[in-house]
Parts: structure tokens; sequence; C-alpha cells
């Protein structure tokens, strides 16, 4: 069973035995070469940080709702979120590895930075709401196909497009309420 409710899962260490808690809002979670394989979020999640390292060659699955209330780093292994909503209330990193977003809605709410040359985003035909106060990095091209740039009430209302970046958009861009600046580019199609 690789269901992300399971204890059996959850070890203290990298590659211990299992039986601790499922990760809570101040667990940081570690996907590795040591770990059990295939994960499945079957219960709304909510860990503090996911780090999901280039050892782990595996993929996790949403089967429920996502939020990372720190950061999410991604060097390696597959993501697929399906239908599900993910909130990213910090840092949100794609290094290497393959981030199948979801076809309803992924929040960031923090610095965003996807690294097309060794990376690679899929937008599943969903939104990408990037809100409040951060710098969005994606140098080379990335695909989003609905995106929002827009202010969240008790966040800043100013977005920096770095150099390099170029948020490409398919379908529908919508810009509500924000200051962006920075030499990076958005084209919409």
């Amino acid at each position: 069973n690789k269901n992300w409710s399971n204890t059996a899962n959850w070890p203290t260490t990298s590659g211990g035995s299992g039986g601790s808690s499922v990760p809570s809002t101040t667990d940081n979670v570690y996907f590795n070469g040591n770990g059990n394989g295939k994960c499945l979020i079957d219960v709304p999640a909510s860990p503090g940080q996911i780090n999901i390292d280039s050892t782990y060659t595996d993929s996790i699955k949403l089967g429920s709702t996502l939020t990372v209330n720190s950061t999410y780093t991604q060097n390696g292994g597959v993501l697929w979120a399906s239908s599900y909503s993910i909130t990213m209330k910090s840092s949100f990193t794609i290094n290497k590895g393959t981030f199948r977003s979801t076809s309803y809605r992924l929040l960031c709410q923090g610095a965003v930075t996807i690294k097309a040359n060794t990376a690679t985003f899929l937008h599943n035909n969903g939104e990408v709401f990037f809100g409040g106060t951060l710098s969005i990095s994606v140098p080379g091209t990335t695909s989003f196909y609905d995106c929002v740039i827009s202010f969240l009430s008790g966040f800043g209302n100013t977005i920096t497009l770095n150099a390099n970046t170029v948020l490409t958009v398919d379908h529908l861009l919508t810009i509500n309420t924000v200051n962006i600046n920075g030499p990076g580019v958005i084209d919409a199609h």
C-alpha cells in the first residue's frame, strides 16, 4: 500500500522502518532512492516541506488536495496532480523531473523557479495562479494553459519576472491589481 495515509510508509529517517505518523504541517517530507517507490496522496495532505531528490525515480500521484506550507523542491521523479488543487505557500522549484500540474488550480504564493532546460512542466489544461509578493524565474520556455497573476489579500502586489523568463500562456491570461516588474516576458496566445 503506497497511500500517503498509511503510517507504515513513514519512517523518521531516510530508509528507516515505517510506523511514524502521517506528515503534518510542521513535518518535512523527503522522497529519495531509499524510499518505498510510488506514493498516492489519498487524503488531503499539508506537509511543511516536500523535497524530491534526484535519486527518486518513481512517481507521486494526487488523489486528493495538496498544500505545501513551506518549500517544494523537485530534483527528480514525477508528480502527477490529476484534477486536485495544489497550494504552494512558499517557494516552488522544479530543477529536474516532471511536474504534471492539476487540471484545476495550482496556487503559487512564493518564488517560482522552473528550469525548463532540465525539468518538464505539463500544464494539464489547468490554471496556474501567481499571487503574493514573488519572483518568477522560468529560464527557457514553459507553457501554461490558464494563467492568473493577481493580488491576494495579505500579500504584496508586486511580481518580478526574472531575466530569461518567458511565461507562455496557451489559453487565458488574467492580470488583476498587481505590478509586474523585471526583464521577463509574457507571451499570450
